[in-house]
């Protein structure tokens, strides 16, 4: 986060569902990542609904406790893309995932992230791939076992250091202008129309 961006944070209310979506979600609404996970209270759900419903943005309930409920949201056809890519598929097939038809690749990831959540199982390491993440980087991560990463940002990076120090920049650069835009009075249902 920038200083601008934690700046603009302090005037807001970062407990608000529409402020936690900005924070998350930003690089995705800037359309500069596929997916992102929003992690809100449960209470919060159908005003997520009601924020995403209708736009360009898909969401998928992935998995509840008794006070989160986890989000996936992204743009579909990019992220149906992106799992599709070979390099992809063959980590998918290798954590056990048959099927390619994303509503069951999501459903099985969400209940392997709420086993994990409700410790019946460990942590799903291919979470990496539903949000987009480069497959040099999960697949570094899960082979060095998080260990031996070139550096890590919004993830762990294990190939192509400079090019993912640039793309990290712009996700900060995505969040700043957007929590702007939301503290000069901009709705982010309104924005959300141009993503």
């Amino acid at each position: 986060m920038t200083a601008k961006a934690a700046g603009l944070l302090r005037d807001m209310d970062i407990q608000a569902m529409e402020t936690q979506a900005a924070l998350r979600c930003a690089p995705l609404i800037a359309g500069i990542k596929t997916a992102c996970l929003l992690i809100i209270k449960k209470e919060q759900a159908a005003d997520a609904q009601k924020l995403f419903g209708g736009t360009h943005l898909a969401y998928f309930a992935l998995c509840s406790t008794d006070r989160k409920t986890i989000l996936l949201i992204c743009r579909r056809r990019e992220l149906e893309g992106y799992l599709a890519r070979q390099p992809v598929r063959e980590l998918l097939s290798e954590a056990g995932y048959e099927d390619a038809a994303l509503e069951k690749l999501l459903c099985v990831f969400g209940d392997r992230y709420a086993a994990c959540l409700e410790g019946r199982g460990s942590f799903p390491h291919e979470m990496g791939l539903f949000l987009g993440y480069p497959p040099e980087d999960v697949r570094g991560f899960i082979r060095q076992n998080g260990r031996n990463f070139l550096f890590a940002g919004c993830w762990k990076v294990y190939g192509h250091p400079e090019e993912k120090q640039r793309l990290f920049r712009c996700f900060e650069l995505a969040e700043e202008g957007l929590l702007r835009l939301l503290s000069q009075g901009f709705c982010l249902k309104e924005l959300l129309k141009y993503a």
